[in-house]
């Protein structure tokens, strides 16, 4: 469980108030913010755990392991045997131990964790994090091997390092500031190495440093604060922290990145280039391990003081290295290294004897590092010869000048890929899958999008740099609100002045007629944008046509548009999407990267053109059904060529559209295997990634299937795909309750849900409505008009559970779901054919009711609303079998004597039987049909 953030200027006041206090009264005082502010509290205890006794909480797991040692530890606790302790500190004791089964045959250091820093929610969280952070492999970090609940202890069991703190390694072997500088680097390494799998150390220091026989650095602990912690990474009020080491933000509150980590390291690298800590005083003594006299003057320091420059000094630590530590040590996280990598560059830099970013750049800066690196040359001639080598020296300096400025542009491009990369790209699909990371990627969108439009200023007139930029906005865009696809935050506005500002900057560049080399993206399958040409993972690429490019935008600005209920606007989009798409196609010829990148590309204009389709009336229909009629060739072609995640999920949609397509012209027997090819596609998704899509996907084939499986009348099978399609998106809701995309497609499957139950219509299925229809409709309750697709989900919810209620007999209730209906059908033929079998289902209601007349009406605007739609599409098989329908139904309320109604029965009969020829009469519309004389 997080708190919310604590205001920074209470969080000091109260650290400082409290180290004012004698112990008694600050006890006294811990206690009530405990019950008056938990956060607070939370934030103040997690400041300083294991450092005063006299404190609840704080000096609790020193008071635990002394009286839980005292009786001697258990000889095993799960798997391991327990030799000897061999340390103890604020968060828990250290035992040596060995594999009890001698499955493992080095020895182990086993971290038995007081009950405090556990927390409530147990053992089962705590194994949960260390098999994912076990994952984490590199020479340089001790790994998480195991962890578990035994005998009343909880514990992590790591790799044991024989080794010493690196500090004391240094001080032992009189290492110089380079060979120091080499072990820095190579904790770095570790670090940065952690941080591309999106783990935040959060507690680096030089107890958590070793160096072992061999001279190997190892990093201990990693992830340990995050396992202590459970929270998803975002928030370190309750992760154990050493304030001496820790960054502000830290000791704020706030959410922790990787320039937390860059902070901590750059204390590290203060004291080990001046044997003191940065902050107070004379740069604050080194003390023993344990003392913490003065841990509240330390935070007060951390927060408010500057890195004291005078040890450096003292220490004569050269200006540029100097320059590299303070960089670190920047409280404002901007003014930091932006990454671990960032900040091994310039130590590399340092000791090549380069410029260093740290420093700001001069023309005579530069030439007393060339002189630095050339002593023996410049300092050996004469002064003929140093003033030949004065010129051809300056000569030089201009070409490294020039050399220079090159590397500072590709730098800049190297940044935004990797922003876009590693960041928009990679972090985001990682994220997406764990429940509870909505804040963490709010705070990634906010971070990318200023990056980039500081980037798009500096970036005039340079293609390249300018089509990552794009790139870098397309993909904020997709984390903002990517239409009804994909997963999102649901932000539809922010994504769309995202995608128009991918839209501008690519308009530009495919005019300009770009073809760039595609950046490497690991999850470009994933995303949408497959590289050309081949490569070593058999995904081609080595090129981008700037207008495919273009096309891709254009398709995510139309799924915006319709998912705001604009389709007006959302159909150009399509449509010059696809115009490029087919230029690009034509233009690539034998190049088979672009031909795969411009394939693609057709393919998503055409899903999104085919899929509005049933939307449309008349040519428009008509052009959309002839699309989408090439979409699963295509899709299976796009597979053949490069197997991925798009490409699979391409076939997915293809076959899921073509089943329901067969569904609506009444051939339910030819939609069931196009469904279940969409479903075990959908099940290769979920093995290739699990992930909160594949969930979707997979739970939209098996609610089709339930469909189509309850026209054929095989209820047994409808109500199981139903129920478990169901089940399986209710459990990644409650998982992420406050993502409204994953709302939205709960309320869709839920609606298909109660259709299929609806279907069925026997006691068993309206019961199963009457239990979750209405929990269904409180989650999408949050949706407005404003919210179009996903409010359009709302409403069929509520269409469904009036069946239903209607079905039992409870005429009142179903009507008063009705409600949002208008009293008439709307003059637009397009709303009031969306509307037209709500008004059916509304006229029966009224029937129902005893109120005729007004039944009669309603019907009659139904059918209205159905002819017109007809007439503009006589190939729609579905409404011509609802008017039908709708036609008996009315004969049936006239009675034999009304001679209107039996012409429209007999039209009825004329189209049932033409129906039922064509076989286009599901199983379930024939028993409805022939229920009111239809035969």
């Amino acid at each position: 469980m997080t708190h919310p953030h604590p205001d920074p200027e209470a969080l000091k006041q109260t650290l400082y108030d409290l180290s004012e206090l004698p112990a008694a009264e600050r006890e006294t005082r811990i206690l009530a913010l405990q019950t008056e502010e938990p956060a607070l509290a939370a934030a103040v205890l997690a400041l300083l755990p294991g450092a005063m006794a006299t404190s609840p909480g704080l000096g609790a797991p020193a008071r635990w392991a002394a009286s839980v040692g005292a009786g001697g530890w258990p000889e095993r606790l799960g798997a391991w045997r327990v030799l000897r302790e061999i340390g103890h500190g604020g968060m828990g004791v250290v035992l040596l131990g060995e594999r009890a089964d001698g499955a493992f045959d080095k020895q182990v250091a086993i971290k038995v964790l007081p009950p405090a820093l556990v927390g409530s929610e147990g053992a089962a969280r705590l194994a949960a994090e260390a098999r994912a952070l076990g994952r984490l492999e590199h020479p340089n970090i001790a790994r998480l091997l195991d962890a578990g609940h035994d005998q009343g202890c909880a514990f992590l069991v790591m790799e044991y390092v024989d080794g010493v703190m690196l500090p004391l390694h240094v001080q032992r072997q009189g290492l110089d500031t380079t060979a120091r500088l080499r072990l820095v680097l190579d904790l770095c390494a570790a670090v940065q190495f952690a941080h591309a799998q999106l783990l935040v150390h959060r507690d680096i220091k030089p107890a958590n440093v070793l160096v072992d026989t061999t001279g190997r650095v190892r990093l201990l602990d990693f992830g340990i604060a995050k396992v202590l912690s459970g929270d998803e990474g975002t928030h370190t009020q309750r992760a154990a922290c050493t304030p001496a080491y820790a960054s502000p933000e830290q000791l704020l509150g706030q959410p922790v990145s990787v320039a937390t980590d860059v902070f901590s390291l750059g204390v590290v690298l203060y004291e080990l280039l001046t044997g003191k800590r940065p902050f107070g005083p004379s740069g604050g003594a080194l003390v023993a391990s344990g003392e913490s006299a003065s841990t509240l003057a330390t935070l007060r320091a951390v927060l408010e003081r500057e890195p004291d420059p005078l040890p450096l000094q003292q220490a004569r630590v050269p200006q540029d290295l100097r320059a590299i530590v303070l960089k670190a040590l920047e409280k404002p996280r901007a003014r930091r290294y932006a990454s671990v990598e960032a900040l091994a560059a310039d130590l590399q830099a340092y000791l090549e004897g380069r410029p260093v970013t740290a420093r700001v750049p001069s023309a005579a800066y530069r030439a007393g590092k060339f002189v630095s690196r050339h002593r023996w040359a410049v300092g050996g001639a004469s002064l003929a010869t140093v003033a030949v080598l004065s010129a051809a020296a300056w000569a030089q300096l201009n070409a490294m000048e020039a050399r220079r400025q090159q590397a500072v542009a590709q730098a800049r491009l190297e940044a935004v890929r990797s922003i876009a990369n590693k960041v928009v790209f990679d972090y985001n699909r990682a994220l997406e899958p764990v429940p509870g990371t909505l804040a963490v990627r709010r705070t990634l969108v906010a971070d990318a999008l200023s990056y980039l439009e500081g980037l798009s200023r500096e970036a005039s007139g340079d293609q390249a740099l300018l089509a990552d930029v794009a790139d870098g906005f397309e993909a904020v865009g997709d984390m903002q609100g990517k239409g009804v696809t994909g997963a999102n935050l649901g932000d539809l506005p922010g994504a769309q002045r995202s995608y128009e500002r991918a839209e501008a900057l690519r308009r530009s560049l495919c005019a300009s007629g770009v073809v760039q080399p595609a950046a490497p993206r690991t999850g470009a399958a994933a995303s949408g944008a497959a590289p050309a040409g081949p490569t070593a993972s058999g995904q081609p690429g080595t090129a981008r046509s700037a207008c495919v490019a273009l096309a891709r935008t254009l398709v995510r600005l139309g799924d915006n548009a319709f998912s705001q209920g604009q389709l007006p606007q959302a159909l150009p989009r399509f449509d010059e999407a696809l115009a490029l798409a087919e230029k690009a196609v034509a233009a690539a010829g034998a190049d088979a990267g672009l031909q795969f990148e411009a394939q693609d590309a057709r393919f998503d204009a055409v899903q999104r053109l085919a899929g509005v389709s049933t939307r449309q009336t008349g040519e428009a229909y008509a052009r959309g059904l002839a699309l989408a009629e090439t979409q699963l060739a295509a899709a299976q072609a796009l597979l053949a060529l490069s197997p991925g995640l798009k490409t699979h999920e391409n076939l997915r949609v293809a076959q899921d559209f073509k089943a329901a397509r067969l569904l609506a012209e009444g051939r339910a027997d030819d939609a069931l295997p196009a469904v279940q090819d969409a479903l075990a596609t959908a099940r290769t998704l979920r093995q290739m990634r699990d992930s909160r899509d594949a969930a979707v996907y997979l739970s939209t084939s098996q609610s089709r299937l339930a469909e189509i499986q309850a026209h054929r009348l095989a209820h047994a099978d409808a109500r199981a795909a139903a129920r478990e399609a169901l089940d399986a998106l209710w459990a990644r809701h409650r998982a992420e309750p406050d993502d409204r995309h994953l709302r939205a497609r709960l309320a869709n499957i839920g609606r298909r849900f109660g259709e299929v139950n609806n279907l069925i219509g026997d006691a068993e299925a309206l019961a199963a409505n009457a239990r979750e229809l209405p929990a269904l409709l409180a989650v999408s309750a949050v949706f407005t008009p404003a919210d179009g697709p996903f409010y359009a989900q709302h409403l069929y919810l509520q269409r469904e559970l009036a069946q239903s209620l209607l079905k039992q007999g409870q005429a009142r209730a179903a009507l008063a779901q009705l409600a949002h209906l208008p009293p008439t059908l709307p003059a637009n033929p397009r709303a009031a054919a969306d509307l037209a079998e709500a008004f059916l289902l509304k006229a029966q209601v009224q029937h129902a009711l005893g109120d005729r007349p007004a039944a009669q009406a309603t019907l009659r605007d139904a059918q209205a609303a159905l002819q017109a739609q007809l007439q503009a599409t006589p190939s729609l098989a579905l409404v011509r079998v609802r008017l039908a329908w709708a036609q008996a139904l009315g004969a049936a309320w006239a009675g034999e004597g009304d001679a209107a109604a039996q012409a429209a029965l007999a039209e009825a009969r004329q189209s049932g039987a033409a129906l039922a020829r064509a076989g286009q009469l599901t199983p379930w519309w024939q028993g409805q049909l022939a229920a009111l004389g239809v035969r």
